[in-house]
C-alpha cells in the first residue's frame, strides 16, 4: 500500500486517529493500519495513477534521519500494533505468534541494541517481553535470508522495494492524465 495512491472519504477519516507527526518512520504504516481496524471498506481500482516526485533528499531513509530515530519510531510503531491489533482483532490471536511480525519486532531489537539511551532501554525492554518464550532461532535464519534477498533484489531491480511498489513504464492512457493535470514529463 502506497499511502499517496490513496483516496479517503472524511466519514473514514473521522473514525481514525489523525496522521501522526511525532514519527518519521512507519507514520503511514500506522495510519492505514488504524484505518483497516476501523472497519473502513477498502476498494481497489486499477488503472489509478499516482504522480509521485522522487529525489534522493526527500527520502527519509537517505535524508540524513539519524538511525536512532529511525530505530526508535519502527520499534514505537510494532509495540503500538502489538498492543492495537491484540485488542482489535482478538480472534486473530497475539500477533507475536505471527512470525513475520516476530521477525520484524527481532530486527527491530538488534537496531535497537546499537543505541545506548534510556529510551532505547525502555524499548527494547517492552520488545524483549513482547518475544519472551520464542526461539529466536527462525527470525535470525529468516531474518538473514530476507536481508540477503532485498540485497539481491536491490542489485537486480535497483530498489529493495516489492516489484509492485516500483516504478513501470508509462502508457498512453497513464501520459495523458499527467498532461491534463499540467505536469510536463519532458522526453522520455
Amino acid at each position: 500500500m502506497i499511502l499517496q495512491s490513496c483516496m479517503f472519504r472524511k466519514s473514514a477519516l473521522d473514525k481514525i486517529e489523525p496522521f501522526r507527526e511525532d514519527w518519521l518512520i512507519a507514520e503511514d504504516q500506522d495510519f492505514f493500519l488504524r484505518s483497516l481496524l476501523s472497519n473502513n471498506r477498502l476498494i481497489f481500482t486499477p488503472g489509478n495513477i499516482t504522480v509521485y516526485r522522487l529525489h534522493e533528499g526527500s527520502k527519509l531513509t537517505t535524508s540524513g534521519t539519524s538511525n536512532h530515530r529511525k530505530a526508535i519510531d519502527w520499534a514505537n510503531f510494532l509495540i503500538e500494533s502489538e498492543e492495537l491489533l491484540k485488542s482489535s482483532t482478538p480472534e486473530q490471536g497475539n500477533p507475536c505468534e505471527w512470525l513475520g511480525f516476530r521477525i520484524r519486532l527481532w530486527h527491530s531489537l538488534r537496531s535497537l541494541e546499537r543505541i545506548d539511551t534510556s529510551e532505547s532501554k525502555t524499548r527494547r525492554d517492552t520488545i524483549e517481553s513482547l518475544l519472551e518464550g520464542y526461539s529466536t532461532f527462525p527470525m535470525k535464519i529468516l531474518g538473514s535470508h530476507l536481508r540477503i534477498r532485498k540485497g539481491i533484489q536491490f542489485r537486480i531491480n535497483g530498489s529493495r522495494y516489492n516489484r509492485s511498489f516500483q516504478t513501470g513504464p508509462i502508457n498512453q492512457a497513464q501520459e495523458k492524465w499527467i498532461n491534463e493535470i499540467g505536469y510536463n514529463l519532458g522526453s522520455k
